[in-house]
């Protein structure tokens, strides 16, 4: 029995094995550096470090504010305490822990924020991801955004074209300082 492709069934074919190759480059992807096992891991670290944190912060009775984030078993810590001493402190003990690959601390050091000012981060945060979700050169990635007195940071796996058109796009949100990229790029 022979096989006749119809004039239908070739370019559709030929999509499908294109769109096929195209997929099983070596380029690394996000889907492969993140797998749902990686995710988990990160998950459950986020949640260990904040506890310890937490714990030893409330011991010794210190004023904190700090955000942890884990991706990729990289710990970001973000906010506010009060000394260098404080800062040395969160990032020894987000360091402690197995897993961690690094821990990038990016904790003010001074005055905790005000609950003004966390409205105003929160506004920030919510302008600067809608203005994300709003550029098509940006929509399709999903970052992990925080504002903290005025700084927005974001954290992610991305290509570097995406990470600067993110970058460019925050800057011109209302209320944003700064920007911090936070990222592992691709490429």
């Amino acid at each position: 029995m022979k096989f006749k492709l119809s004039a239908t069934c070739v370019p559709i074919c030929t999509a499908l094995l294109i769109f096929l190759t195209a997929c099983a480059t070596s380029a690394p992807t996000i889907e492969s550096r993140l797998t749902p096992g990686r995710i988990l891991d990160d998950e459950l670290l986020t949640v260990a470090v904040r506890s310890a944190i937490r714990e030893e912060f409330r011991r010794q009775e210190l004023s904190y504010q700090i955000n942890t984030v884990v991706l990729d078993g990289r710990v970001f810590l973000i906010g506010s305490v009060q000394t260098e001493d404080h800062k040395e402190l969160a990032s020894d003990i987000a360091s402690d822990f197995r897993h961690v690959k690094s821990t990038q601390n990016e904790l003010h050091v001074g005055e905790l924020r005000t609950a003004g000012e966390a409205n105003r981060d929160r506004t920030i945060a919510t302008s600067a991801r809608f203005a994300l979700l709003n550029d098509p050169r940006t929509r399709a990635q999903e970052f992990q955004l925080y504002a903290h007195k005025g700084t927005v940071y974001l954290i992610g796996i991305t290509p570097r074209s995406v990470g600067i058109a993110a970058a460019d796009v925050v800057k011109y949100v209302r209320g944003v300082q700064t920007v911090m990229l936070l990222i592992d790029y691709l490429d």
